[in-house]
């Protein structure tokens, strides 16, 4: 089976990102758009919130708060992707990212196990 040609596929791709065909596509779903994404932030806020909170109660001081909350990120965002233990598995791989970064890894836990109710991934 012969492959496709650059011609073909640059001319499909051009007729694919066409501004107005893109314009015309987002305008249909804006307003879905614009629900999903308000749920998700109010989501992403309380989270950070119950993070912050945490991070006060372990002393953490205020200007390592960054790693920590992208920690939380990371987490939150992979649970999308993943559950059970594939998902703890994973949630412990950027745990061990962050341990190797110099954070606490008895905060990361509290984070994981009190914010996303995970534990270890079972050996």
């Amino acid at each position: 089976m012969p492959v496709r040609s650059t011609l073909r596929r640059m001319s499909k791709f051009e007729a694919k990102y066409d501004p107005e065909a893109i314009k015309k596509a987002i305008e249909k779903q804006r307003d879905s758009i614009i629900a999903q994404q308000t749920v998700k932030q109010a989501e992403l806020e309380k989270i950070e919130n119950m993070t912050r909170i945490i991070l006060g109660e372990e002393n953490i001081p205020t200007p390592f708060f960054p790693p920590y909350l992208n920690f939380f990120r990371q987490i939150w965002k992979i649970r999308t992707r993943f559950s059970g233990e594939t998902l703890k598995t994973e949630a412990g791989i950027i745990m061990d990212k962050w341990v190797s970064r110099r954070l606490e890894k008895d905060v990361l836990i509290r984070i994981r196990n009190e914010i996303f109710t995970l534990e270890a991934p079972t050996p």
